[in-house]
Parts: structure tokens; sequence; C-alpha cells
């Protein structure tokens, strides 16, 4: 398979989400060039490996084919744990052959696949965002899409603070592994180099799921902006929390690496009106690529659509064709 060619596969399968596939992994054919999908598909961060499964759907069924072979991938639920992800990986490559993924949702296990994939000789491909995966720790195999933890906070709080001078005092509430510290310390930069007031900062494990007392923590500091460095779930459950105890109505509160529009729907508008949210990606961008993968998502989600009638008929054709009792105990059709 020609470098070109895994690319645009790869970056496809990691930017897509489809929204009408099923999660089950292809079956393996006999000949066929393997693909890994390594995200965590249980545990806090599950809804986000969910869409980049459904994106490797996509993408494998776009393809299917290269050098005339088929393409086939494999699901591998890394529970967003380093050492599980390391071990899925291995065993994909050596049981099938896989030498090809895409995914590693968290940064600590995509640094650990990165280097899984090297010594492996394969290709890995990932959204995750710490610096170190394209600096000190990046390697032959590893190709990242999305902008590194430097280049969010780069296009979220610089942007924020040079629209709000007068906002002076920021505090922030982080996940304590290698994402986290890294938007720490860039955010650290741009406070120092423009003059705020970083008022203090909640750390909080990979498992938190109550964020009330990390809220509770932010109002005493009384800052001008909330700034949470969290992601996915824990991110929109430290959102929620923040905004249920008022504080967007007394300070402005800004997500530096939201997890899409699925993280906005789940939210609701309601809740989402006058927060600011850091994006990696967006569907109304006008390049050719983009366009060519919203239509992709477009024609998958109607034949899931188009199934889902299907089914729902084919199940009132049968149910207005089964007899029943009446009440004279003749069968009647309903």
């Amino acid at each position: 398979m020609q470098r070109r060619q895994i690319l645009q596969v790869s970056a496809l399968s990691a930017l897509a989400a489809s929204m009408g596939l099923t999660r089950s992994a292809f079956a393996q054919a006999a000949g066929a060039i393997q693909f890994g999908c390594p995200v965590p598909m249980s545990g806090p961060f599950a809804a986000n490996g969910k869409f980049a499964d459904l994106g490797m759907k996509l993408a494998i069924e776009q393809y299917g084919k290269a050098l005339n072979r088929p393409l086939a991938y494999t699901l591998l639920d890394t529970e967003g744990k380093p050492a599980t992800a390391v071990r899925k990986v291995q065993e994909a490559a050596q049981q099938q052959g896989a030498r090809f993924f895409a995914g590693g949702i968290l940064s600590g296990e995509a640094l650990a696949m990165g280097k899984e994939a090297e010594k492996a000789g394969g290709l890995f491909v990932t959204t995750a965002g710490a610096d170190e995966l394209t600096g000190t720790d990046c390697n032959v195999a590893t190709f990242r899409w999305s902008v590194p933890t430097f280049g969010a906070v780069e296009q979220t709080v610089r942007p924020l603070i040079e629209s709000m001078p007068k906002a002076k005092r920021w505090y922030t509430i982080t996940p304590q592994y290698v994402f986290g510290d890294g938007l720490l310390s860039a955010a650290k930069n741009i406070f120092k180099e423009k003059g705020i007031e970083h008022v203090g900062n909640s750390y909080h494990s990979l498992a938190e799921k109550e964020f009330s007392g990390y809220i509770t923590n932010a109002i005493a500091a009384k800052p001008d902006v909330l700034l949470l460095l969290n992601f996915g779930a824990q991110c929109a459950d430290t959102l929620r929390q923040a905004v249920s105890f008022g504080m967007h109505k007394n300070m402005t509160i800004l997500v530096a690496w939201a997890s899409g529009l699925e993280q906005f729907e789940s939210l609701g508008a309601d809740l989402c009106d006058g927060i600011y949210f850091g994006a990696q990606y967006w569907h109304t961008v006008d390049s050719e690529l983009n366009r060519g993968l919203v239509h992709l998502h477009q024609a998958a989600d109607r034949r899931h659509h188009q199934g889902q009638l299907g089914r729902a008929e084919g199940r009132d054709r049968r149910t207005r064709g089964t007899q029943v009792p009446g009440p004279d105990g003749r069968r009647r059709g309903t």
C-alpha cells in the first residue's frame, strides 16, 4: 500500500464519525489488509471511542480495497488504559497481522501505542493532544492529525484574553495526566506573557466523576474566567456542574478542547449558550476533503434511516398479519 493511500484512509478514519453504521467489527477476510481501531469502548471515554470506531468503518467502506486486496479491521477496546492498549495492539499485530492502527483517544494510551506500532513496523494515526506525540516521543510510526495541546491553547486562551482585556483572573480545572499537564503548561506560559493572574488550579484523576468540590474551590477564588482543560465526559460533567452552580452568570467559561457535535448535543443548547469552546474539527470547513467527508456522512446517515424505516415497516406488516383471538374465540387479524 502506498504511503499516500495509507494516510488518506487513516486520516479519514480519524476524522469521520459516521452516524449510521453498526459497532461490530468487520469480518476478517482472507488476504485482507488488516487495520486496528484501538479506542476506549468502556469506561468514562467510551462515547469518544464509539465515534472513532464509526469513523473507521466509514473509511473502510469507502475505500474497500487497496493493492487489489480487501480491507478489514478489528475494534480494540483499550478501556482508556495504556497497558491494555499496548496489549491489544500487540495481539492484533501478532495474531491478525495488523500493522495499521488509527485511534488512541487519550494521550497516555496514544503515546504507548505509537511506540508499540513502531516496534511492529506499523503505522499509528491518532487525534490525541499531548505535545510529546510529535515532540520528545515522536517516532516514524506515529502521525497526528489534530493540533497538539500547545496549538489548542494558542487558539482558545490567547484570543479570549485579547478579546477580554479586563478579565485578568483565571482559574483552571485540569486532568492529572500528560494531556492535562500539556494544556496547563501552555496556558501558564500565555498567562505570564499577558500579565494574567492564575488564581488557582484543581487537578483531578481520570476516574473522577464528581466535580462539585473543584467547582467550589473555583468559586472561592473569584476568577473572571474558568478554564476547563479536561475532555469528553469529564469535561461535560464539570461544565454541567459549573452551570448548575451559576458560574456562567458571574464569570466567563472556556472549554479548551471540546469533543465535537456529540458533546454539544448531549449538553443541550441552553447549557452551551454563552460558553466558549475550542474545537479540533468543524463540519462546515470549506475544503475538498471535508466536503467529501460530510457527503459520506450524509449518505451513511440516509442509509441508516432507510434501514430503520424498512425494519419498522416490516415489523408493522408482521404485526398487522398476526391473528389474535376475538371475544368469540375466533382468531382475527390485527
